[in-house]
């Protein structure tokens, strides 16, 4: 009997230091994605290459940002190169024209099995969707104020309107930041590289 015990525990002992020295994590299937949105990585159409990758807040190419990213819950980043004009411009009601290829949303993307992709557009940011977008880098980003188009129109001031397009001020290689606060607010920017 005790020969039987040994043999046991023995057996139990070998099993559990081969769970342990397994190097193998299984990381979680995401829940959500975020992707960069523009002319360059064809608007809504899924494309994994066009992602934003989730990082730390303190994340050392997001120096200038610590500040603003201090009360940040979800960081992600997408380095982006602003590529040659797109031939078309675009304006807010009102406002100054902007080459087409400065233009940069955030897409969230949901899983969706009747997809092809398994992945759906749950808002693009900003939009009536999405909720408001704050701009954390004004300097190199500009972005429409969050109100309806009606009350965009009434105003004639240029400053946009929740369907119109962010864009970058100037053409440039830039770390893109999607972030998601504490309160739930989301904030948008782009740190120059």
């Amino acid at each position: 009997m005790k020969k039987w015990m040994i043999i046991g525990i023995v057996v139990m002992m070998a099993v559990l230091a081969a769970g342990c020295a397994s190097t193998s994590v299984t990381q979680a299937a995401p829940t959500v994605l975020y992707k960069a949105g523009g002319a360059f990585s064809n608007w809504g159409e899924y494309d994994p290459a066009f992602m934003f990758t989730p990082v730390q807040k303190n994340d050392s190419r997001l120096a200038p940002l610590a500040s603003a990213l201090a009360n940040a819950r979800e960081v992600y980043l997408y380095e982006h190169t602003v590529g040659p004009d797109e031939g078309w411009t675009g304006s807010w009601t009102g406002g100054v024209p902007f080459e087409g290829s400065l233009i940069f949303k955030a897409i969230k993307w949901i899983p969706e099995p009747e997809a092809e992709d398994g992945w759906a557009i749950q808002f693009w940011a900003p939009s009536p969707e999405s909720g408001a977008v704050a701009n954390l880098t004004p300097d190199t980003l500009a972005m429409p104020l969050w109100r309806p188009d009606d009350v965009r129109d009434a105003a004639a001031d240029g400053l946009g309107g929740w369907n119109e397009d962010p864009y970058l001020k100037t053409k440039g290689t830039y770390y893109m930041v999607f972030a998601i606060m504490n309160d739930g607010s989301q904030a948008l920017g782009a740190v120059k590289k």
